[in-house]
């Protein structure tokens, strides 16, 4: 983060020195989870544009943001260090609304929800950033056909300290693509793991890779696993009339988010409106 002995003056001198950078997005009729679940924005049209999370099955697919893929910002000088500085967010919905902010890094795609049988995950590629995996976090999402009941599974991931670690959890049923299905784990059997959380940006250590996954009750359905990493928060209060509007210095006790170069930003959400709504606003990046 700039140097806390200047306080909010490096900030400044970055907007003073045209040191900042400015880009809206749009996402339309925004799908809604399953309660206390949250849904990737990324499956859905408008700016950056809709994007599939499919490929290869079981192949991991890396990330990178590129033109309006994600959410833009520009390059910076070599040496410096880009923030998230603050963002604005309109609806034209009445739904409250929890969202995060993260870096996908990229995707597990067409996991078969009909099968029990274990299914081997490649990682020829890696993580694109992030790559000692401290922060990431997994997550089953539902993609291109939802899931029909309520399962379980087991899956088996190295850790950000090369642990081999195995954790067990539900899923939700949902027929909304791009859910986060998995709830909270309900067993960690390896101990000091990680577990695999329901969307949240309070992690322990993290995951570098995804080993495998073995459906001990059939969800149906295509699902893939997600591996990203939160890095901020935001709430709507579901009033058409006003904005939201934070700062992630001074409501961040200066801790704003770094952006890294080729940062895949997507928005993650859990709101209250089952038939979706439209979203809008803005993101302010600077750099020191």
């Amino acid at each position: 983060m700039p140097n806390l002995n200047r306080g909010l003056a490096s900030v400044n001198a970055a907007f003073d020195e045209g040191r900042f950078h400015t880009q809206r997005f749009i996402k339309v009729n925004t799908t809604q989870p399953p309660t206390s679940s949250f849904s990737d924005w990324g499956a859905t049209v408008g700016q950056p544009t809709a994007h599939a999370r499919v490929g290869t099955p079981l192949v991991f697919v890396p990330l990178t943001g590129a033109g309006n893929n994600a959410i833009y910002f520009p390059p910076i000088p070599s040496g410096s260090k880009r923030y998230l500085a603050s963002g604005t967010f309109r609806s034209d919905g009445t739904a409250a609304t929890s969202i995060i902010i993260g870096d996908l890094l990229g995707y597990y795609p067409l996991l078969d929800g009909d099968s029990i049988a274990t299914q081997t995950l490649d990682n020829t590629l890696t993580l694109p950033r992030y790559a000692d995996g401290v922060g990431v976090i997994a997550s089953l999402v539902g993609n291109v056909s939802p899931t029909a009941n309520t399962g379980a599974a087991m899956v088996t991931y190295i850790d950000s300290n090369d642990v081999t670690c195995v954790t067990s959890f539900r899923t939700i049923n949902s027929t909304i693509q791009g859910s986060i299905i998995n709830a909270a784990s309900t067993l960690t059997a390896t101990t000091g793991c990680l577990g695999m959380p329901a969307a949240t940006n309070s992690v322990g250590k993290g995951v570098k890779r995804v080993v495998d996954i073995t459906y001990t009750t059939s969800p149906g359905g295509i699902q893939a696993i997600y591996l990203w990493k939160p890095l901020a928060t935001v709430v709507f209060n579901g009033d058409t009339l006003l904005s939201r509007e934070k700062d992630f210095f001074i409501h961040n006790g200066m801790a704003a988010p770094i952006i890294l170069d080729g940062a895949y930003l997507n928005f993650f959400a859990q709101g209250t409106n089952a038939n979706g709504q439209r979203y809008y606003g803005d993101l302010t990046f600077i750099w020191t």
